[in-house]
């Protein structure tokens, strides 16, 4: 590292629709009330997404999916039978997650790419469930 300039480590989604067509279900209820679930996947209200405040637009990746469903298992309304049927991806979500914040943190982007991919597969299951839960 420079004087000023600073070398960072990071994960970003490249493509946002690609979240939304992933994982329709898990969008659903980590952001609930901010789109809608179709045939071929979420649909955000960009108005919902708006901040008055912030003028800058507010990301919608695969690491802001993953804190969304943490949040709103802690804090949401979900009723009793999502909650048993996401509890398992919920707890294996929330570990996986602090994993990624520790290995950006002591800069190993190999073991981030692992957890980025088990933070997928664990969408992807929690979708599967979701989406045999509501079809």
């Amino acid at each position: 590292m420079g004087r000023v300039l600073t070398v960072r480590v990071s994960v970003t989604t490249y493509r946002e629709e690609d979240v939304f067509r992933s994982w329709p279900h898990v969008c659903d209820l980590a952001w609930p009330g901010k789109g809608q679930v179709y045939q071929d996947g979420w649909k955000p209200n960009p108005a919902m997404f708006a901040s008055p405040v912030f003028a800058g637009v507010e990301r919608r990746g695969v690491v802001e999916l993953a804190q969304g469903m943490l949040e709103e298992f802690r804090l949401g309304g979900w009723n009793a039978a999502t909650i048993a049927r996401v509890k398992d991806e919920i707890t294996r979500l929330a570990a996986l997650m602090t994993g990624l914040d520790q290995a950006l943190g002591d800069w190993q982007p190999q073991t981030a790419n692992t957890v980025t991919n088990k933070i997928e597969d664990c969408l992807d299951s929690l979708e599967e469930k979701l989406n045999r839960f509501y079809n």
